[in-house]
């Protein structure tokens, strides 16, 4: 008799922990879907992982996140609340919180959540560079440079700081410091952005060869640019090369860029 119990015991543990141990796969799986960036999927699974009550604040955290890169911004925001009252400690659910929020054009009240965020943990350097494009976005160039010191001295491989605190730096006018930085990111990964900002750097100091050449690096890695193909059109059209400007202003403009469409309708037709 005491046996028969026992079995029956150790059988319903057993079944108890398969499902536990069921219920984390999905979990799991959804989290590497997430990050897999397979959004769909993704949300599917963390659905299935909270019906099941397993890592509720984070299942409610990642599936409002990829609700949001899904363009569901309203069911974004309510699943990240819904993590907010389970758990509201997690720095990362303030950061995912502004990103939602920038993304769809609240910019303040995106910067006051990741300040929030940065309150919590300061050495996050992936938190202190987004937070950094929110200032760019918002003009606290003085904020961002600030915010990209900070995370290039956590991580100093990472070349987007670099790129971000050189156009902050190009904003205020600092041109010859933001050509270092971009120098520098360059050095580390070249980049379209990396090469698009230093020529944009380069045409206003007027090296208009070093920005083609620039731009042209860019294109090479992004080649359906709009911006790029505009703004190397505008520094042939500065060296007075008006065939090879109108090129690009011609390429930019069948992108759909609409300062392209204008200039053609202004300088190439005439």
């Amino acid at each position: 008799m005491v046996s028969l119990v026992l079995k029956t015991i150790i059988s319903i543990c057993l079944v108890f922990w398969s499902l536990f141990a069921y219920s984390q796969q999905y979990f799991e799986k959804a989290s590497e879907e997430y990050f897999k960036g397979n959004l769909k999927a993704s949300i599917e699974l963390f659905t299935i992982a909270i019906e099941n009550k397993e890592e509720i604040a984070k299942s409610y955290m990642l599936r409002g996140s990829a609700k949001g890169e899904s363009g569901d911004f309203y069911g974004a925001v309510s699943d990240l609340n819904f993590s907010k009252k389970i758990d509201s400690t997690d720095y990362r659910l303030y950061f995912l919180f502004g990103r939602t929020y920038f993304f769809n054009g609240f910019d303040n009240v995106a910067l006051n959540f990741l300040n929030t965020s940065v309150s919590l943990n300061e050495k996050d350097a992936d938190v202190l560079n987004f937070r950094a494009s929110v200032k760019i976005k918002l003009g606290d160039y003085l904020g961002a440079i600030s915010d990209e010191d900070n995370a290039i001295k956590i991580n100093p491989k990472n070349n987007s700081y670099f790129t971000n605190r050189g156009y902050a730096k190009s904003m205020l006018n600092l041109i010859n410091e933001a050509v270092e930085d971009y120098n520098k990111s360059l050095l580390i990964n070249n980049s379209a952005k990396g090469f698009s900002n230093r020529g944009y750097a380069y045409f206003v100091m007027k090296e208009y060869l070093k920005a083609i050449k620039d731009y042209s690096e860019a294109l090479n890695i992004s080649e359906k640019d709009s911006e790029i193909y505009y703004r190397r059109g505008l520094s042939y059209e500065a060296m007075g090369n008006h065939k090879l400007a109108c090129v690009d202003f011609n390429e930019s403009a069948e992108l759909g860029y609409s300062l392209a469409i204008k200039k053609v309708d202004s300088y190439c037709k005439n």
